[in-house]
């Protein structure tokens, strides 16, 4: 935790040095730059208003989604103050959503999230970030014949069918100016209907749009003609939409499309949603004259490619694709091992060589370790990429006489050293004590050579 600590630069600027504690509005804390979602490496500032007390310190607390504190953040504090500060994020900090707490003197006073995005494959599972997503339905405008200056009640139902909650800007058009609008605030899976009384005075024909969602309504005298006969319901199919446009497998996509009744007297249609050109849902919408409507179908495939999605004339693609899995850690075989002469005088050599082989994907190092009945004389560390192999060699005096084992790893074999021929056998240690007691004579004498 403490390596973070020190990537976090707290800049702490006053903005009134009176001693008089004066608040700077609701206590708030936002993030720079403000996005729907973040990567690993990103710089964020933190900005936190409206201290209202005076405390010894203030807290900062980073907590993912398992509600784990990632970084805790310790500073002074003062009334009247504005602190910010540039964070990066941590590269092993995984996906999901994280919250910001601030506390003075220990107490939680406000907080707010942001969330993480990891793409699949990058060290943490793809998890989508949680959003508002608003769908307006239930259009109605009543009556549709009214007289100059009679009210027109026109009425929609707002449906936050997102993770998170949300505010959706929901507005009135007639003849393409917008007449009213209001501001709609819900939580998950929460509905509200909003509602506008109009009134006209000059006689006509007024087109309606709230938000996408057509209709309209007349204003006639009682000295007007008669109506005429509604044209007959007629559809078209307009705004396709395919969310998202890459998947992993068994992963949900959304296909939408708006069907609108360009008619006047009521009718139904059935959407049929083709994949790659097979039928695989249809819904039926029934619709005023005038009035359109919303159809979403949600698919699912297994296998991963390119598919394309239709409906009428409408159509787009979308990818399914399996993530790369992330590289085997390297991991180490021993093979070959190879005892050579198996048979040796004593005083002679012999050699041991074995092949490692790192059998994972990833690079890595291994020390092969040899001993000599059991007990270790010699060791070679080889460092291999993925797949790779090479050979460790090993070379030493043969030792006294007798059978002796072998091993490398979890190899082992064992050679025989013997007598020379003649049945004595050669003490070269000996014989090397008795070469230098030579040698040094040799020495002496010469010297004294020299002085006479």
């Amino acid at each position: 935790m403490k390596k973070y600590y020190s990537r976090i630069v707290l800049v702490l600027l006053l903005i009134s040095l009176a001693p008089t504690v004066t608040a700077l509005g609701e206590p708030s804390i936002s993030i720079e730059p403000d996005k729907s979602q973040y990567r690993r490496g990103d710089d964020v500032e933190i900005h936190v208003t409206g201290l209202s007390t005076v405390n010894d310190f203030l807290l900062i607390q980073f907590t993912d989604s398992s509600g784990t504190p990632r970084l805790v953040a310790q500073m002074a504090n003062w009334p009247d103050a504005y602190l910010d500060g540039p964070l990066t994020i941590p590269d092993d900090w995984p996906g999901g959503t994280y919250t910001i707490y601030v506390r003075e003197d220990t107490k939680e006073a406000f907080s707010t999230t942001f969330y993480l995005y990891v793409p699949s494959g990058g060290g943490g599972g793809y998890t989508p970030p949680p959003s508002a997503k608003f769908v307006l339905s239930d259009f109605s405008i009543s009556p549709t014949t009214v007289e100059p200056d009679e009210a027109v009640k026109i009425s929609v139902k707002v449906t936050n069918t997102g993770t998170k909650s949300g505010t959706k800007t929901v507005k009135l058009t007639i003849d393409g100016v917008v007449e009213k609008s209001e501001d709609i605030t819900l939580g998950v899976q929460e509905s509200e209907t909003v509602s506008w009384n109009v009134k006209k005075t000059t006689p006509g024909t007024y087109s309606v749009d709230v938000n996408g969602l057509i209709g309209s309504f007349k204003v006639e005298t009682e000295e007007g003609p008669g109506p005429e006969p509604p044209e007959p319901a007629s559809f078209i199919l307009s705004n396709l939409v395919v969310s998202p446009s890459t998947v992993e497998p068994d992963e949900t996509v959304t296909v939408s499309v708006t069907v609108m009744n360009v008619g006047e007297e009521a009718g139904s249609y059935t959407v049929e949603l083709l994949i790659d050109g097979s039928k695989v849902d249809e819904y039926t919408v029934t619709l005023d004259g005038g009035f359109s409507e919303t159809v979403e179908f949600t698919v699912t495939e297994d296998t991963d490619g390119t598919y394309t999605a239709s409906i009428g004339e409408l159509s787009d693609s979308f990818t399914v694709e399996t993530p790369t899995p992330p590289p085997t850690p390297a991991e180490f075989e021993l093979s070959n091992l190879v005892v050579s002469p198996t048979t040796v005088e004593i005083g002679e050599p012999v050699s041991v060589s074995a092949t490692v082989t790192n059998v994972g994907e990833e690079a890595g190092s291994y020390t092969a370790e040899l001993l000599i009945d059991n007990s270790k004389v010699d060791e070679d560390t080889v460092t291999l990429v993925g797949g790779a192999s090479e050979t460790v060699e090993f070379t030493g005096v043969s030792g006294e006489e007798g059978s002796h084992t072998v091993s490398v790893g979890d190899l082992s074999g064992s050679f025989t050293v013997e007598m020379p021929a003649g049945g004595v056998g050669v003490n070269w240690a000996l014989y090397g004590v008795g070469g230098l007691a030579i040698l040094g004579v040799a020495w002496v004498v010469y010297k004294q050579f020299l002085v006479s």
